[in-house]
């Protein structure tokens, strides 16, 4: 087994999701983002979309195709694994956590005890994810 080791990173990690390749992404409690290479230094770090709101990190989870998706109170954000912000949306109920399966689906549960299960976008859609859940 190998293992992962950062001395010294510049925040403490809310939220830690395997990439491939041996690298991870971690979220700190503002909403920042970072890329950890397999030794856990940062490669990059990003976060917080244009106009948002520092806001309490409800989720973190990364997609098959490389999106990470961030939870927020009200929201997901959405974001390329380059740190380019690509979307987000609301969600009702409030964002509790977030998970992706191994068929690429998004569940996202919410305040209300909920889950919702967003896929693929389909046509009409969003190119991300569809508008309605399943």
């Amino acid at each position: 087994m190998t293992e992962m080791t950062s001395d010294s990173l510049p925040f403490i990690p809310v939220a830690l999701v395997p990439l491939t390749g041996g690298r991870a992404v971690a979220a700190d409690p503002q909403g920042m983002l970072y890329i950890l290479d397999p030794e856990g230094k940062v490669e990059r770090q990003f976060g917080r979309s244009a106009g948002s709101e520092v806001t309490k990190l409800t989720g973190l989870a990364v997609d098959p195709r490389g999106y990470i998706f961030v939870g927020t109170d009200e929201r997901i954000e959405v974001w390329h694994g380059t740190g380019e912000f690509a979307s987000y949306f609301s969600v009702g109920g409030g964002v509790t956590s977030l998970a992706v399966n191994e068929e690429g689906k998004l569940l996202v549960s919410d305040r209300n005890g909920k889950i919702k299960i967003f896929s693929a976008a389909r046509p009409g859609n969003s190119l991300l994810m569809s508008k309605y859940p399943e």
